[in-house]
Order: C-alpha cells, then sequence, then structure tokens
C-alpha cells in the first residue's frame, strides 16, 4: 500500500472510531423526567409524563389530543410534556426503548400498557397516574369512566384550571370517543 493510501486509510478509521467514540448515549427516562421538573419548576407547571410506544394507535390518539387547536393551548399553560418510549419489544422497533422507561414505570405504576401517564409536580412527586383505583390503566381516556378518571385528575393536578377549560377537555374527549352513548 502507497503512504499515501495508507495516510487516507488509517486517518478514515481514525475519524471513525472517534466519531463512534464521540456518539452521544440515549437519553434515559430519569434524565428526560429530572429536565421536565427543572423546566416545570421554572415555569411554575406540572409534569405531564407519558409511557407510550411507537405501536399504539390509543397513544397517537393521546397525542392527537394533546396538540388538537382547542385543547394544545391550555395543555401548554399548566403543563410540562415529556414521554419515553416504553413496550417497544411489543413492537417491530425495540430499539426505540427509552432506557429506564421499565424501571421507571414500575416505580410509579404497576406496568399494564400504553400509553399510560403521570401528573408530576416540579419536585418530581407523583399527583396523579392514568392507573384508576381497582381497574387499572385507562390508557387514552376513551370511555365515560375513562374521561371521568382523566378529570379527576385534571382537578387534582391543577386545581387552579378554570371552569370554561375543564369543560373544553371533556367536551373534546367525549366528542371523540368512540364509545355510543
Amino acid at each position: 500500500m502507497k503512504p499515501m493510501h495508507r495516510f487516507l486509510l488509517g486517518s478514515s478509521i481514525a475519524i471513525l472510531s472517534g466519531a463512534l467514540g464521540r456518539a452521544q448515549p440515549a437519553t434515559t427516562a430519569q434524565e428526560i423526567l429530572a429536565e421536565a421538573t427543572r423546566r416545570a419548576d421554572s415555569q411554575h407547571k406540572i409534569v405531564f409524563f407519558d409511557f407510550s410506544a411507537s405501536w399504539c394507535t390509543q397513544c397517537r390518539r393521546l397525542d392527537s389530543f394533546l396538540s388538537s387547536p382547542e385543547i394544545a393551548p391550555i395543555v401548554q399553560k399548566y403543563f410540562v410534556l415529556a414521554d419515553v418510549h416504553y413496550q417497544e419489544n411489543e413492537g417491530k422497533h425495540p430499539e426505540l426503548e427509552t432506557p429506564g422507561a421499565d424501571a421507571l414505570m414500575k416505580q410509579f405504576g404497576k406496568p399494564q400498557g400504553v400509553p399510560y401517564f403521570v401528573f408530576f409536580d416540579s419536585n418530581g412527586q407523583a399527583i396523579a397516574t392514568s392507573e384508576r383505583p381497582v381497574t387499572g390503566n385507562i390508557g387514552y381516556p376513551d370511555a365515560p369512566e375513562e374521561i371521568d378518571w382523566f378529570m379527576t385528575m385534571l382537578r387534582k393536578a391543577v386545581p387552579q384550571m378554570d371552569l370554561d377549560e375543564r369543560m373544553s377537555i371533556e367536551s373534546w374527549l367525549k366528542r371523540a370517543s368512540t364509545f355510543h352513548r
């Protein structure tokens, strides 16, 4: 091999090795929660922490709800949104799993499906979870009793939310519900 080729090959390997060696490790679930609580503290808000998965249809429905033009301003007024990928091993992309999501889920709830969400205060203390007593995780609030639980969570976590804002949220969920009344 000619000296110039050896130099170029060696340089390419060194650059590639350096780039790979400097790759940032994936952000952990604990780091995501810590950053969200830091932001919530500085903004005087609550953390809306969502365990979701790329394959989860109900997770996408929750995302659509939170980002809808009618609901997003209310959510942004009171919450810092944060999410982690959880249970990705059940889908086709286990590499999307957020490191530490399973351990964090076990800390704040019984692993029982997604979406699963927790409202945290700015100190990282859980205020309310989507786990309803006796019946378990409501997931995306679709059924009447799930919507009722979500509204209970809101009243507990954000008592300063005014009646019009709560009514907007509840009405939106009821209109989007797949259950017939």
